[in-house]
């Protein structure tokens, strides 16, 4: 009897870690989603300030 309660503990510990560990990759994947979508952002704004800008340079040089 004594032996069943102990491995239901370790199946009971081994669901919370694998829980853990895979909320672990959940948040890092998540992360890093953010940090590239986050750069594309930024990339996206220079790009639409800096393209009219760059245009009306052209022109006035021309």
């Amino acid at each position: 009897m004594h032996h069943l309660t102990l491995s239901m503990g370790l199946k009971g510990f081994r669901g919370i870690l694998v829980l853990v560990l895979t909320s672990m990759v959940v948040i890092f994947i998540f992360k890093q989603l953010f940090r590239i979508a986050s750069v594309l952002a930024i990339v996206a704004i220079l790009l639409l300030i800096g393209l009219p800008i760059l245009n009306l340079a052209f022109h006035l040089i021309r």
